[in-house]
């Protein structure tokens, strides 16, 4: 199940994330969800 979330992010960060987005399956919601899963595993670690 997939909710929408809202969020602000400076332009250039978005930019690049939108870059790499072209080039993946699953488009912004793939690569937004891959790179918080990635930083909530490495914090996992961290604590």
């Amino acid at each position: 199940k997939l909710i929408p979330v809202a969020c602000r992010l400076p332009a250039d960060l978005l930019n690049r994330v939108r870059d790499r987005a072209v080039t993946q399956d699953g488009g912004l919601n793939a690569v937004m969800a891959q790179a918080l899963e990635q930083w909530l595993a490495t914090q996992a670690v961290a604590e």
